[in-house]
């Protein structure tokens, strides 16, 4: 069983899924390989790093999560998972639908982007996890 394979059925074991489906988004994602995993009644999108250290990703990873839990919004994916798994790190969250932003016009989507960012500034942050994802020694206190 490859390494993938393992990890996609731990996580569906996980989760409690009775039956899953998965298949790759090509042609998507230059940092991140994409899958997204179906159940009988949930999307979840499987994000695996590519050609970054481990560590650097699980930051990353981390950080993302610790944004969207913050924004607690319809439009943040909730995740379920970050961890490492064969020698890449992982992140395992809901699915969100919605339009890719090459399809959006762009007038619209710098808009949508600015009410986004508004949201965002205003997340509370563990500044020793930013400085951690952004290469920084952590404040001290």
């Amino acid at each position: 069983m490859s390494p993938l394979t393992e990890l996609i059925t731990k996580l569906t074991s996980q989760f409690g899924f009775a039956e899953s489906t998965g298949h790759q988004i090509l042609d998507e994602g230059t940092i991140n390989e994409v899958w997204i995993l179906l159940s009988i009644s949930d999307e979840f999108v499987l994000r695996l790093n590519k050609d970054r250290p481990v560590e650097e990703a699980l930051a990353e990873y981390a950080l993302e999560s610790a944004c969207y839990q913050a924004v607690d919004s319809a439009t943040a994916p909730r995740v379920q998972s970050v961890g490492e798994h064969g020698g890449r790190a992982f992140v395992f969250s809901d699915y969100v639908k919605g339009s890719k932003g090459q399809s959006l016009d762009a007038e619209l989507a710098w808009r949508h982007l600015g009410k986004a960012l508004r949201k965002v500034h205003t997340v509370k942050v563990d500044q020793a996890l930013v400085a951690s994802f952004a290469g920084d020694d952590p404040p001290q206190t």
